[in-house]
């Protein structure tokens, strides 16, 4: 099995502190009071961004023998070992969330997988070859907060735009959906 390829930028700054403690400073530093900072223009990019969480989620779940389920994962669960994040990390990731999005919400409950996805890192674990399942949808959090599942379940909310959530199970595609550099994701959403 190939899947995607894993691309990124060298560790440097807040990163070399470890990626537990880089990607709770990145969550607790949302803003988690708005949907839409700069008005709903960003919606396109966290669009673009949550297809590739789900696309890349895709990739983990067929690694796993459980192709077609998702999108929302936690490697860690999966990956049956005990690394998680630290206690206090995660109560402080928890405590910035806003009272609405509960640890019930599928967005918060990624946020606390991908501590410890970022933990499993840290550690050493042996890890496919496979891209961080959760760094798009930190990305799609830093450009206006939260998405939502409607109450039906069919579909997840994204700054206005209702996307089905089918759409996204278990597709194995190699190219990206959405480039991860904030810069390339403002002039995705230029485009008209």
């Amino acid at each position: 099995m190939t899947g995607p390829p894993v691309t990124g930028p060298p560790v440097t700054g807040p990163a070399a502190a470890g990626p537990v403690t880089a990607l709770a400073d990145r969550l607790v530093a949302v803003d988690w009071s708005v949907e839409w900072p700069d008005g709903p223009d960003r919606v396109r990019s966290r669009v673009a961004l949550f297809k590739e969480f789900c696309r890349r989620s895709a990739w983990w779940l067929d690694h796993f023998g459980r192709p077609g389920g998702g999108p929302f994962l936690d490697v860690a669960a999966l990956a049956g070992g005990d690394v998680r994040a630290g206690a206090g990390t995660v109560e402080r990731v928890r405590e910035a969330l806003p009272p609405y999005l509960s640890t019930s919400q599928a967005a918060a409950k990624m946020c606390l997988a991908a501590l410890d996805f970022a933990a499993l890192r840290e550690h050493g674990a042996e890890l496919p070859d496979l891209p961080d399942p959760y760094d798009p949808l930190v990305h799609l959090f830093e450009r206006g907060g939260a998405f939502y599942q409607d109450c039906s379940g069919v579909f997840i909310e994204i700054g206005g735009a209702a996307v089905p959530r089918r759409a996204f199970r278990g597709t194995l595609v190699a190219e990206p959906c959405a480039p991860l550099d904030h810069a390339l994701l403002d002039e995705l959403d230029r485009r008209r």
